[in-house]
């Protein structure tokens, strides 16, 4: 079979309703969740609950639904599928419940289903579906305009448009770190500092638990919530961040990180990466108008 050969929105409604139906599973499941060891490749412990497994296991089998053809990456039981697809590359990528550390702990907030296509190496569809809330946020594969659906109500047609107009001044929105100010290099803490101190360039920093999933760290950003995104070195994954990636590029967003000079900030192409790979480097996301005003007053930090 043929990629060119699919209905685009027939496939846009089924990742959608993939993306739904495994939150829908996982919230069930919060609060009466049961701890399961596991290790990453480096030894250290990885936070997993029967709802991760639970979540995933629904995944797979609206999987097994689609036309033959797609190619798949889970975080969870290994899960890798070839694509068999005569005309294009073609994957989907799955992560069951992003922010397990908060959704074990049974948080009213901070875990989601995020899920993403690739063709060719293009990411043309994502969602991040949140557990708690039941707001979805996505686009794709028909049309790259993002939109939110309110309560898991992913009908075929419908869902708000995110606007796409960002506040044009730094300094009059906050920073979201992945991380507490103190845990990044000392240059990116000093952007980090209110305006009403020397060589801040933002309104205020805001910080959250890293624990928290990082697809509504994203969603912050895409709303206008915040002005910019810093994520601390840590790794690429494909479940992670194909979504991040392919959601922030729809909404006009860029990728920065420093290089070896210590004050550049230069924008980067972000790897849509099939494994799990190491990031020895900050990154910030920041809308393309902003993003020579965040390289300016980078590389004007007072430390």
């Amino acid at each position: 079979m043929k990629y060119s050969e699919c209905d685009l929105h027939e496939l846009e409604f089924s990742l959608r309703y993939m993306a739904v139906r495994s939150a829908r599973v996982a919230r069930k499941l919060r609060g009466r969740t049961k701890n399961i060891p596991k290790n990453r490749p480096d030894g250290t412990p990885e936070p997993l609950t029967d709802g991760d497994l639970e979540s995933h296991r629904c995944f797979v089998r609206e999987f097994h639904e689609l036309p033959e053809g797609f190619g798949c990456v889970g975080e969870e039981e290994d899960l890798r599928i070839e694509c068999t697809f005569e005309d294009a590359e073609v994957r989907i990528t799955f992560d069951a419940v992003d922010g397990t550390k908060v959704y074990a702990a049974d948080y009213v907030f901070g875990s989601t289903v995020m899920i993403a296509l690739v063709v060719n190496d293009q990411v043309v569809a994502a969602y991040i579906a949140d557990i708690n809330s039941g707001d979805v946020f996505g686009y794709g594969p028909s049309t790259s305009e993002v939109r939110r659906w309110r309560d898991f109500d992913v009908a075929r047609a419908g869902g708000e448009p995110l606007s796409t107009e960002f506040p044009g001044s730094l300094k009059d929105q906050p920073i979201l770190l992945r991380n507490e100010r103190e845990d990044y290099p000392p240059r990116v803490a000093a952007i980090a500092r209110s305006t009403k101190h020397s060589g801040g360039i933002f309104s205020r920093y805001v910080s959250c638990d890293s624990g928290v999933s990082i697809g509504l760290s994203m969603v912050q950003l895409l709303c206008g919530h915040v002005g910019a995104l810093v994520m601390a070195s840590k790794r690429w994954s494909p479940w992670d961040d194909t979504p991040l990636i392919g959601l922030a590029k729809a909404m006009g967003m860029v990728f920065l990180r420093p290089i070896s000079d210590g004050t550049t900030l230069e924008e980067f192409e972000p790897p849509l990466v099939e494994e799990v790979a190491p990031r020895d480097y900050v990154i910030f996301v920041v809308h393309r108008s902003s993003a020579a005003a965040l390289q300016e007053g980078y590389a004007a930090a007072v430390l």
